[in-house]
Order: C-alpha cells, then sequence, then structure tokens
C-alpha cells in the first residue's frame, strides 16, 4: 500500500502539473456502470471432484478522464462480490484500481505515468493468467507500477525509454511463489509506410520469485500495420538471453492476424515468450496459441468466440509446468444506450505438472449491465 501511496503522490504532482499550468482543455468525462450476472458451474473449484454451484456477482466500475492540451488524467476503480450458493467458504471480495497521468513537456518530448493494484483470482488476471502456471482460485494480488518518456526524432521516428516493476503475492494457505519483476526497456519506432511501423526493442529484466532467477535480456523486432482495407498483420521476433550459471540464447516470436468486415472479424494470435513464472517460481517458457471472431447482425446484437491455448514449461529443464484451454463464447443484446443483457459459455481444461488429474470445468453465464457516461 505505500507503493500506491508513493506512485499517487508522483501521479498527483504531474496531475497538478496538468491542470495549473494548462487551464485549457474539455470537460471531464466520468462514467459509472453497474452490473449483477449469475453463473452455473460443474466444477466451482476446479477440482478432480465436481462441485456445482450457482455463483452470483454484483460489481460496480467508476471512471473520470481529464484532457488538457498538453496533458491527461484518467482514474478509475472498480469492485466486485461474489456469493456462491453452496460453497460459501469461496466468497470473496474482489477490488482494484488504476491511475495514469501524461504530459506533453515540450513540442518534441513526452512523459507518462501508471500505477494499478489489483486482488482477484489469479485466473482472472490478465498478466497471470497467460502464465498459465497459477491455481486458478488463488487469491491474488497484483501492483504495477510503469513509467515512460519519448522522444519525436523526426516526423516519422520516435524513441522512449520506460522502466516496469511488477509485485506479485498470493495467499499463504495456495503455498504459490510470490514474487517481483523489473524490466528497462528502450525503443525506436518508425513509419514505414501509410500503414505500418517498425519497431526495435531492447529489454533488460530482472526477477525474483522465492529466490532470484538472474538476469533476462531481450533483443527483437516487430512490424504492424494494414494489407489493405479489411487486412490487418503484426509480426514480431528476436533473441532473449538468460543468465545464470551460463547463458542461454532462445529465440521468441509473435504474429497477428486479423480480417475486420462491416459487422464482424475474424483473428488469429501465435506467441512464444520467456519470464517470470510467477506462482511456481523461477522461468518459464510459455506459447500461446488464440482465434477469436466476432459477429454484429445489427445494432443491438453482438455476439464473440474464443479459443485459447497455453503451454508452459520450465526455461532450465523444459519440464511442463502447466497447460490450459479455453473456449467462450457470447451474445449480448442491447436494451437501450444504457441496459445491456449479456449471456455466455465457457468451457475450461487445465493440466500442471503437480495434479494428478486434469480437471475441467463448464459454466453457463447470464448478466444485466447498466453504464452512465456525463460530463
Amino acid at each position: 500500500m505505500r507503493g500506491i501511496a508513493a506512485g499517487a503522490l508522483v501521479i498527483g504532482a504531474l496531475a497538478g502539473a496538468v491542470q495549473g499550468q494548462d487551464r485549457g482543455g474539455k470537460p471531464a468525462a466520468r462514467s459509472l456502470a453497474l452490473f449483477i450476472d449469475e453463473t452455473w458451474t460443474d466444477n466451482v473449484r476446479f477440482l478432480d471432484e465436481s462441485d456445482r454451484d450457482m455463483v452470483t456477482r454484483v460489481g460496480a466500475r467508476a471512471a473520470l478522464k481529464r484532457t488538457r492540451s498538453r496533458g491527461e488524467l484518467a482514474l478509475s476503480a472498480d469492485a466486485a462480490a461474489l456469493q456462491h450458493a453452496r460453497t460459501s467458504d469461496l466468497d470473496q471480495l474482489f477490488y482494484g484500481g488504476h491511475l495514469a497521468a501524461s504530459r506533453q513537456l515540450t513540442r518534441r518530448t513526452n512523459v507518462r505515468l501508471e500505477e494499478s493494484y489489483r486482488v482477484a483470482y489469479s485466473a482472472d488476471q490478465r498478466g497471470l493468467s497467460e502464465l498459465a502456471v497459477a491455481e486458478p482460485l488463488s487469491r491474488s494480488r497484483t501492483h504495477d507500477v510503469h513509467g515512460d518518456i519519448g522522444r519525436q526524432l523526426s516526423r516519422r521516428a520516435t524513441a522512449g525509454l520506460a522502466v516496469r516493476h511488477t509485485h506479485v503475492t498470493f495467499d499463504e494457505a495456495s503455498r504459490l511463489a510470490s514474487g517481483d519483476r523489473l524490466a528497462l526497456q528502450a525503443r525506436l519506432e518508425r513509419e514505414t509506410s501509410r500503414y505500418g511501423r517498425l519497431r526495435l526493442v531492447a529489454e533488460r529484466e530482472w526477477s525474483w520469485t522465492g529466490e532470484p532467477t538472474g538476469a533476462v535480456s531481450r533483443l527483437g523486432a516487430s512490424w504492424s500495420g494494414r494489407i489493405g482495407p479489411f487486412v490487418r498483420l503484426e509480426t514480431g521476433a528476436g533473441a532473449v538471453a538468460v543468465e545464470g550459471g551460463e547463458i542461454d540464447v532462445q529465440p521468441f516470436g509473435s504474429a497477428a492476424l486479423s480480417i475486420e468486415g462491416l459487422r464482424g472479424s475474424l483473428g488469429a494470435r501465435y506467441e512464444r515468450s520467456v519470464g517470470a513464472a510467477f506462482g511456481v517460481g523461477g522461468l518459464q517458457s510459455m506459447d500461446l496459441f488464440q482465434a477469436r471472431c466476432t459477429w454484429r447482425p445489427s445494432r443491438r446484437i453482438a455476439a464473440d468466440a474464443d479459443a485459447v491455448r497455453i503451454i508452459s514449461r520450465s526455461q532450465s529443464s523444459d519440464a511442463l509446468l502447466a497447460s490450459m484451454d479455453q473456449v467462450q463464447a457470447n451474445l449480448r443484446y442491447i436494451v437501450g444506450s444504457r441496459l445491456a443483457l449479456g449471456a455466455g459459455y465457457q468451457l475450461r481444461r487445465r493440466e500442471s505438472a503437480s495434479a494428478a488429474v486434469v480437471p475441467h470445468a463448464a459454466a453457463l453465464l447470464l448478466s444485466i449491465s447498466y453504464s452512465q457516461d456525463w460530463r
């Protein structure tokens, strides 16, 4: 919490510069969203036994955004309470917050600071769920601080420096390895055409998950842009050097393709990375495969489907740490400008080296949400 307070002071000072030195700009944008959903699942604990249960989730999210001609301040907070009909020991209160401020120091130089804190199940934490090594029902706390300064070198080229620190803890009962990650990054970006951008990145990362895991250095290049009016392509590759007893050099890369139409989109993504294995400890190599489609047949109806497979292996021994397969589909009906109804289905399967069985769970969800925006 002291880190939150320190980060809030820094961002508050930057926000003061945004508001104190520049009185022009748009009125503050405010939003409030309320939601309630009911979920039935056939394996609420995600273990070998099948504990069927109904889960009620009630939550809210509030956001404030203030824009000036040379800066921006954004604040958001959310909370959700989970109540189980049968397994009351799993009842939880989750919450989080995000602070972000940016300031244009000169005509060519911009600085941005961000801080976030979130308490949630590991499977619901975006970064942790993609690592696929934390138990889904482990309560985790993630504190992330990010600073970035960018400089425009020419009309088409920019350079930047960034620093990021992430601190992750789990409940003691889970016996999972908490940890920290510190990363320093330098980047150079250039527009290669009207629709394309080339990015060169050098990064140095240190992580501690129970014990120091050594330093990781990355050097890579990526390109993103449009191929025609409907196709977008992103691709990248590079090398990562892991320093331990010996220096181990491995490749990493990513590729993503999306086709966008007037009523929907199709997309696929592959990513291979090396990083800290929060929950298990040490370093991991991860392969992620994802396919996604969206469809909007009318102004009031929207649907999407998503399939993900993640394979996590120990970087030192290549042994399987965990793998996860997840398929989900959602349907949303917009009743009015502020009210929406939703329904969804999810199927999840997880395999880990420490588990004797391969648990799977299916869930059906019904939701209602209300949102209000004003200035």
